[in-house]
């Protein structure tokens, strides 16, 4: 098997939580619970073997635990696989309460040590005065994979590592091998995503296209996963002369800036359409008919981000009364 020394980021599936392990999943490497900042709590993982004849990942003989917070490794353990099969378990006790990221890697070694040749990852929510139990599993089928955090927005020239989890039918945390994760973008031009599953902000998705698909397939089973992801800046813009005054048939001139956006161009359009008169691409407004309107400015590089003129429109010439 080809080494790879990247299977934490690069598979990082999500354990699957028994009854009482109620918080997997969440943003980032680690979620304190704030509900209970002080207490201890406990940890128990479980590992089911497969039988020698399953191929992937036969060889594993060891499996290491690492247990981390906000990167830094809180306790670390090895599980050696039993000599006919079953299941192994170990305990992490003392633990404060709150977030935690479970990271757990298959070695041919016994004392766990050698290449890995499977990994994943949870996290992990460790309560007051409770064991938490987490079940990992090397012997059973890809079911589905799923992607955390739920990560809706990015801004642009940002980061954020997705972690993917293999799952099997009752919900157990699957290893799997390293490479055999695949990630994708929709569309590079908005975001991008290596194989470690790191997402970097490009351009925003604005108004249109809104959001861009991210998914990730396990090659070997075919199961995939996607979330939607709008890709956000701080650009903003401003229109002047707002508020304004003019008469049916004039024409005024606004100006539009556009600020924290490599382009500032924009695109002038009348929020109330065509009955509110023309605008050119040079935001020069001819008012038609008498009313209040709004000339809006729209950034090109972020649809998302526009701002708009008030104009009132009057009648041109006399004013004529007749009584």
């Amino acid at each position: 098997m080809r080494a790879s020394t990247r299977w934490i980021r690069s598979l990082l599936p999500c354990v699957s939580f028994l009854l009482l392990a109620p918080g997997c999943g969440g943003g980032g490497e680690t979620t304190p619970d704030d509900r209970n900042p002080t207490g201890v709590g406990r940890l128990e993982v479980t590992v089911e073997w497969p039988g020698r004849v399953r191929l992937i990942p036969a060889a594993a003989n060891a499996i290491q635990l690492n247990l981390s917070r906000d990167a830094q490794t809180v306790t670390t353990q090895t599980l050696a696989r039993p000599a006919g099969g079953g299941a192994s378990t170990a305990a992490m006790e003392n633990l404060g309460v709150g977030g935690y990221l479970l990271a757990a890697s298959a070695h041919p070694n016994a004392d766990g040590t050698g290449t890995a040749q499977a990994g994943g990852a949870v996290n992990v929510t460790v309560e007051d005065g409770q064991t938490t139990k987490v079940t990992l599993t090397l012997a059973s089928t890809i079911d589905r994979v799923e992607i955390s955090p739920a990560v809706t927005a990015l801004p642009v020239g940002t980061t954020v590592g997705l972690t993917a989890t293999a799952r099997n039918a009752l919900g157990e945390v699957v290893l799997t091998w390293p490479g055999k994760l695949q990630w994708s973008s929709a569309d590079t031009g908005y975001a991008t995503v290596d194989t470690n599953g790191v997402v970097t902000g490009v351009k925003p998705t604005g108004k249109t296209p809104g959001t861009l698909s991210l998914s990730v397939t396990e090659t070997e089973s075919g199961k995939s996963a996607s979330l939607s992801l709008a890709v956000t800046s701080n650009t903003s813009v401003t229109v002047s002369p707002s508020p304004t005054t003019l008469t049916v048939g004039e024409t005024r001139t606004f100006t539009a800036t556009v600020s924290n956006a490599p382009v500032t161009g924009v695109t002038w359009s009348l929020a109330e359409g065509a009955t509110g008169g023309t605008v050119s691409a040079g935001g020069v407004y001819t008012a038609a008919t008498r009313g209040t309107y709004h000339v809006v400015a729209t950034s090109v590089y972020d649809n998302g981000k526009e701002a708009s003129a008030t104009a009132t429109v009057q009648a041109g010439g006399l004013d004529i009364t007749i009584q």
